[in-house]
């Protein structure tokens, strides 16, 4: 497949494209398996969610500003500093983990919760209810 489809895609009314890290911080390439909390240093930090915004804006023609964390993991240095300091740097309004809930006024911007399909709800109903709690 190639990356064609992205400007398409990022033009239609219905779908957002975010940003989700550069690989996963996945286990072949170092990292500890299955984990995202070894993003923890400025290099990894820009590798993860710079480079991705990057080449999202070069590929699709738009910048994400909102980023999901790999398995709903984040460092405490990606969270406190990174984020928070970096902001010219990532382009970032916010950033979502995994614990479900809603977001309110008192959510922090850099660990936001979220819904996600298949844990929390399986259907357009079951995320309709739990939307309207």
């Amino acid at each position: 497949m190639s990356d064609s489809w992205w400007r398409e895609a990022a033009s239609d009314p219905l779908l957002s494209i975010g940003n989700h890290g550069w690989d996963h911080a996945h286990p072949d390439l170092g990292y500890d398996p299955g984990s995202f909390l070894d993003v923890n240093d400025q290099e990894q930090c820009e590798l993860q969610v710079v480079r991705s915004a990057d080449y999202i804006e070069q590929t699709a023609g738009l910048r994400p500003d909102l980023y999901a964390y790999p398995f709903g993991q984040s460092s405490d240095y990606l969270r406190t500093r990174f984020f928070p300091e970096k902001s010219p740097l990532h382009r970032c309004r916010a950033a979502f983990g995994t614990r479900p809930g809603a977001v309110t006024r008192e959510s922090d911007r850099w660990n936001l919760p979220r819904f996600v399909c298949g844990r929390d709800w399986r259907t357009p109903a079951e995320l309709l209810a739990l939307l309207e709690k």
